[in-house]
């Protein structure tokens, strides 16, 4: 077995960032759960990008810079109850669709957070031969005046749509759309391009035309999964930065601690080790979620049942391994500055302290040492700080942070939570292999073969960076 400082070290600092990594995932998967933002970014790919012609600001970092804020900004909507006014795009007209509104759970959750490319190309078929509808007159106009010889009445679906598209492509057409309002249409340049590029393509055939229709789909959910990975990177980023902050988890303090302070350090491997057996015991598998392969049509589950049971998760985390290490390393804010400050602070309140000292005295439930005085005294300051925990504990708290070097620290645990559970788990079981280069066993014919504890296993974390995926 190799045992070196710096690789036991090393093992130590990459458990650390498993163990927020794991805690940042669940916050972050409870945190898409109860604002739905999946859902949210799946409409966002269909309505403003697939079926809408998304209009370019000529400035990247102005584009950038919004989008920036409407990442922000989305949740606080969530909580306010906002909702976009339907502006009657081809979208929002896809949304109406009774197929899609039979997937809400609540009017909180009114959207799915996943759509077959079945379902999807069904309804968008559905929704064009109702726009066919009205406008039947126009459509057929249209045709009479190109002199076509197509009976429109009794024309097969497929050829009624060829025909609505290619009349709304047309400067009559065009005219129309530039009135949407008034006559309930709007589909846009770009998308009705697209729509008669593959109608083209079909031949006029209603099977190909929605084969065309559903890879348009697929491919399309491509783009939007990176869309969705770069928004968890950054929430998984705020996440890890508020975590470290509220538990005080200063990477670069950490591994000073860990490479000085051997008995920490061989108990801190003990627990890494541990955990990567429970994780191998719970036949976890590392898993892609950026595949843009849209999985078997079925219905996600509750939200709400969701939610309780990622909320139940975190407390898991918080109450297992993750104390664990902290009370091992004495990570944390300690008495957030009241020893060092009890001085100027009881001289502040000396009021309020005489009123809570007095209080103490008349309880009979405490149990009062010898030194009653410095009892009463610790116990009234304990009891201040937590009356005032915003004006003593959080300005402590801002006043720390706030320091080049801690911040530092923390934000190396914001970057490494932004890597995922998935790549540190991977790596502490490399490092835990390499560890135990001594274990080995020979087979019958001689051959060295690795002993089953070092076999490389994955993790499976529930990211979901696929907005199509359930739940």
């Amino acid at each position: 077995m190799l045992n070196s400082p710096v690789l036991d070290t090393a093992i130590g600092l990459v458990f650390i960032y498993l163990l927020y990594s794991l805690l940042a995932t669940s916050v972050n998967e409870a945190f898409s759960t109860l604002f739905g933002l999946r859902a949210r970014m799946l409409k966002k790919g269909i309505v403003d990008s697939m079926l809408s012609n998304t209009e370019r600001k000529e400035w990247l970092w102005l584009e950038t810079l919004k989008s920036f804020f409407e990442t922000i900004l989305e949740p606080f909507k969530l909580i306010l109850g906002y909702k976009p006014i339907s502006k009657e795009k081809l979208g929002d007209k896809f949304y109406e669709h009774p197929v899609i509104k039979n997937y809400g759970y609540s009017n909180r959750n009114s959207i799915p957070s996943y759509i077959s490319k079945e379902n999807f190309s069904t309804i968008l078929i559905e929704v064009l031969k109702k726009y066919y509808q009205d406008h039947e007159a126009d459509v057929i106009a249209y045709v009479k005046a190109k002199k076509v010889n197509v009976d429109l009445k009794d024309a097969p679906s497929i050829i009624k749509i060829y025909y609505l598209v290619d009349y709304l492509l047309s400067p009559a057409g065009q005219a129309l759309i530039a009135n949407f309002k008034a006559q309930h249409t709007d589909i846009d340049t770009e998308t009705l391009e697209i729509l008669q590029l593959y109608l083209q393509k079909s031949y006029q055939n209603l099977e190909t035309f929605t084969k065309q229709i559903e890879d348009w789909y697929d491919d399309s959910m491509n783009r939007i999964a990176g869309w969705y990975k770069k928004q968890v990177q950054f929430w998984l980023f705020s996440i890890g930065l508020v975590i470290a902050i509220c538990f005080n988890v200063d990477i670069i303090e950490i591994a000073g601690k860990i490479s000085t302070d051997k008995d920490a350090r061989d108990k801190l491997v003990e627990l890494a080790i541990k955990e990567a057996d429970g994780l191998k015991a719970a036949g976890y598998q590392q898993t892609s979620t950026d595949t843009a392969a849209t999985p078997k049509a079925k219905l996600p589950k509750d939200p709400l049942v969701q939610y309780k049971s990622q909320i139940d998760t975190i407390k898991k985390q918080l109450n297992g391994q993750i104390k664990e290490a902290n009370n091992l390393l004495a990570i944390g804010w300690g008495d957030y500055g009241l020893k060092r400050d009890s001085t100027l602070v009881s001289k502040e309140y000396a009021g309020e302290l005489a009123s809570i000292t007095k209080e103490l005295k008349a309880d009979v439930t405490l149990k009062v040492p010898k030194d009653a005085t410095k009892f009463y005294a610790q116990k009234a300051l304990q009891r201040l700080y937590d009356d005032h925990w915003i004006k003593l504990k959080a300005y402590y708290v801002l006043e720390q942070s706030t320091n080049a070097r801690k911040l530092l620290g923390f934000l190396l645990l914001a970057f490494g939570v932004c890597l995922g559970a998935p790549f540190w788990f991977d790596l502490l079981q490399k490092f835990i292999k390499i560890r135990g280069t001594g274990k080995k066993e020979t087979s019958g014919n001689g051959s060295t073969n690795p002993t089953p504890e070092t076999q490389p296993v994955q993790v499976t974390v529930n990211s979901n960076t696929n907005p199509e995926a359930v739940g």
